[in-house]
């Protein structure tokens, strides 16, 4: 016998001394990986938090050695996570390896609901882990939500690389799901913060850019949002205007005019209102009389 077959042979050996409740508990730890929060098992077994926390400290740690205590974190919504650990990310990976698919994907999608729910306002900040909960669970439309929430908070902090990191593996899953107007509407957000993230990373030029921002035009025209073609219009202007290539740049601009959706205006225009094209400020219009 080998090694690895000894290990997992006295890993199953300590497992099978366990209570029922004390496996349950466990499974669903596995779950969060390496380290997990006694609330979300809590709420997903259908216990108690003080059943779970005395169980996790006393039974499964102090007796078994399975799993030690981490810390307490408070959450801005007053909700509290108290935090444990696998004493070895063995017992996790078996764990996790013996659940069956179908098993994994429920408590994967049941773990990412629970922590959804936590705080609204926190969504931003967990977007990356809810979106690996939801990958996980088969939950494709969920998970890349979760990576354009992750990619535009990361945008916000002037994180471009991490940004664009987040916003390839969301086009990657994109094409797992159904060539629908809800996919391209998510694919369409995902390549235009990639736009973003590539112009800040290469500049007003770069030719990927220029590729996503030419990519998130032909999906707002598949959609039928005519104000949003307007505005990309203007953006891959810009583009094509920093590449000195006036000719198509002037074609775009015609073909914005012709739309009847935009109105030349000063710099002094309120910026809600306009987009730039190179430097010139242009207006919105929102009806036919402006």
């Amino acid at each position: 016998m080998c090694i690895r077959d000894r290990i997992e042979a006295l890993i199953k050996e300590r497992l099978n001394r366990l209570t029922v409740t004390q496996r349950n508990i466990l499974d669903i730890a596995c779950i969060e990986g390496e380290f997990f929060s006694a609330e979300v098992i809590a709420a997903l077994l259908g216990l108690t938090e003080e059943d779970v926390i005395q169980e996790l400290t006393s039974g499964l740690g102090k007796q078994c050695n399975l799993v030690s205590t981490v810390n307490v974190e408070w959450l801005a919504s007053g909700q509290k996570i108290s935090r444990f650990k696998f004493n070895h990310i063995l017992y996790q990976k078996y764990l996790y390896g013996a659940l069956t698919p179908i098993e994994r994907a429920r408590r994967h999608a049941s773990v990412g609901l629970w922590l959804e729910s936590l705080d609204k306002d926190d969504k931003n900040e967990k977007a990356l882990l809810l979106s690996w909960h939801y990958e996980q669970a088969g939950n494709f439309w969920k998970a890349v939500q979760c990576l354009l929430e992750a990619a535009e908070n990361a945008l916000n902090l002037s994180a471009n690389q991490e940004a664009l990191i987040h916003l390839e593996q969301g086009l990657e899953l994109l094409k797992s799901l159904p060539e629908v107007k809800e996919r391209f509407g998510l694919e369409l957000a995902l390549q235009q913060y990639r736009a973003v993230a590539l112009t800040s990373l290469k500049g007003y030029a770069n030719a990927e850019a220029g590729k996503a921002t030419s990519r998130a035009l032909k999906l707002a025209s598949q959609i039928g949002d005519s104000q949003l073609e307007c505005r990309i219009l203007a953006q891959i202007s810009g583009y094509h205007i920093s590449r000195s290539e006036f000719t198509v740049a002037t074609a775009l601009i015609e073909k914005m005019i012709a739309m009847g959706c935009l109105l030349y205006t000063s710099d002094a225009a309120d910026d809600l209102l306009c987009v730039d094209l190179g430097g010139r400020r242009i207006l919105k219009k929102k009806n036919t009389d402006v």
